[in-house]
């Protein structure tokens, strides 16, 4: 059985692939916005549940974590399958307390099979959970659109999270944050390039691909590409200068803009991975 809290590319790409139907989990709300959620048919079931949490992510938890609660107590199993994962950045105490493994406490309360999510921001996120967690890179959709450019890594992390791109040409950055502003830092001599492509596995505020952008532009490179696995980024504006020729997205989050290519993530998942 294949339920979503919402259907979205990532859904139908996912349909199309393994030739299944994903229903669709009725969720309504009452005056008051509180949530009410009805699954039916779900007793003993192996569910394979395709969470969205595209939209208000903290809204998008309560709907999970109630959603969880309702198959655990029909006896059913399940695999949960997020494109995204929310909080994974935030791996690190602060005010005493770890956000990520606040979340992940939540849902260890659960009994889950097995996890799947796709270019996890720390690969520590994996140690907090209790169930099988998998934690599929990219790499192999990416690899289909290098085509000769010149990789850039926005700075060392994505280096090291994408580190199955070591042998192609590549640039890394330093990256820092003081004060709310971020500086870069070339750690190569400036050298002559024609066509890059930026990767990177999440784009929020855009400031670090102001920062590359402009330095790349700087050194004269004459077309840039750039693929992102989670556009958060709401604003298309950062996407439409002149020296950007395409720019790839995948299917975990939704954003329409010009240039713009999706890469389906249905196609690294392993029909072994499913209940």
């Amino acid at each position: 059985m294949f339920l979503t809290n919402k259907k979205n590319l990532f859904c139908l790409n996912f349909q199309k692939k393994f030739n299944i139907k994903i229903n669709n989990i009725k969720i309504n709300n009452f005056p008051d916005s509180e949530l009410y959620i009805k699954i039916k048919n779900i007793k003993k079931k192996k569910i394979n549940l395709i969470f969205n949490f595209y939209g208000n992510y903290n809204i998008r938890l309560i709907e999970l974590l109630m959603i969880l609660d309702i198959i655990k107590n029909n006896r059913s199993k399940v695999v949960l399958i997020i494109p995204y994962l929310p909080y994974s950045r935030q791996d690190k105490e602060q005010c005493k307390i770890t956000p990520a493994k606040f979340i992940s406490k939540l849902i260890n309360f659960n009994e889950i099979e097995r996890i799947i999510t796709f270019d996890l921001h720390s690969d520590y996120i994996k140690l907090l959970y209790k169930c099988e967690f998998v934690n599929i890179r990219t790499d192999n959709i990416i690899k289909k659109i290098i085509d000769r450019k010149t990789i850039v890594f926005p700075d060392i992390g994505s280096f090291k999270r994408f580190y199955n791109l070591k042998k192609y040409n590549k640039i890394i950055f330093e990256k820092n944050r003081k004060n709310n502003k971020i500086n870069i830092k070339p750690l190569f001599k400036n050298k002559k390039i024609k066509k890059v492509i930026i990767i990177d596995d999440i784009i929020d505020s855009g400031k670090t691909f102001e920062k590359i952008y402009d330095f790349l532009i700087k050194i004269k490179v004459e077309k840039i590409f750039s693929y992102f696995t989670h556009a958060l980024l709401r604003d298309e504006k950062f996407f439409l200068k002149k020296k950007i020729k395409r720019i790839y997205f995948s299917d975990s989050l939704e954003f329409p803009c010009k240039n713009m290519k999706i890469m389906k993530l249905c196609e690294l998942i392993d029909e072994r991975f499913l209940l």
